[in-house]
C-alpha cells in the first residue's frame, strides 16, 4: 500500500488508513451490497436488503438538516413514481429523531422506504462509508453496487435514468 511504500512509521495511522481503504474496497462498483437484515423504517416496521432485491435501488443518505439533500426530493419523488415497476428507493435518514422524520415524510408524500440510521453495527453510515451528504448508491437488481454519487444528484439521476429507460 502506499503508506508503507512511503515509509510510514506510524502504526496506528496505518492501521487506520488500511481500515478505510478496507472499507472503501467493499463498496467498490461490482461488489455485493452490504447486508442488513430487520432495520427500523420510520413506520416502526422492519426492511432487510433481501426485501429489495429484484429490481434497481436508488440508497439515498440524507436528513433534514442537509438543505441540498431536502432539495433534491421531488426530484427522487418523480423518479420513483415514473419507474415504480423497475425501482426502490431506500432513504437512509441520519441525525433525524423519528417525530421530525415522520413529520417530513407525511407532510411532503414521500412513498418510499425510510431507514432510520443506527449506531454501532446499524450504523449505515459507518458500513456505507459515508463522509458527504447527499450521498447516493445506485444498487443494480442482483444487490451489486454500479455507481456512487457524494452531492448534488443530477449525475446520480441521469445515470439512474439511463439504466431505467432500457
Amino acid at each position: 500500500t502506499a503508506y508503507k511504500a512511503a515509509g510510514s512509521t506510524d502504526e496506528k495511522n496505518n492501521a487506520e488508513i488500511e481500515k478505510s481503504y478496507n472499507a472503501l474496497r467493499k463498496l467498490a462498483k461490482g461488489n455485493t451490497s452490504p447486508k442488513f437484515v430487520n432495520y427500523e423504517n420510520y413506520k416502526g416496521g422492519t426492511t432487510s436488503l433481501d426485501d429489495l432485491k429484484g429490481k434497481y435501488m436508488l440508497i439515498d443518505f440524507w436528513g433534514t438538516w442537509c438543505a441540498p439533500c431536502v432539495k433534491e426530493m421531488p426530484q427522487i419523488k418523480k423518479i420513483y413514481e415514473y419507474y415504480s415497476d423497475k425501482l426502490y428507493v431506500l432513504g437512509i435518514n441520519t441525525r433525524d429523531n423519528k417525530a421530525r422524520l415522520r413529520q417530513f415524510i407525511t407532510s411532503n408524500e414521500y412513498p418510499w422506504t425510510q431507514l432510520i440510521n443506527g449506531r454501532g453495527l446499524s450504523d449505515f453510515v459507518l458500513k456505507f462509508n459515508v463522509v458527504g451528504f447527499p450521498t447516493k448508491l445506485i444498487v443494480d437488481p442482483n444487490g451489486k453496487i454500479l455507481h456512487r454519487f457524494v452531492g448534488s444528484g443530477e449525475k446520480a439521476f441521469d445515470k439512474l435514468e439511463e439504466l431505467l429507460k432500457k
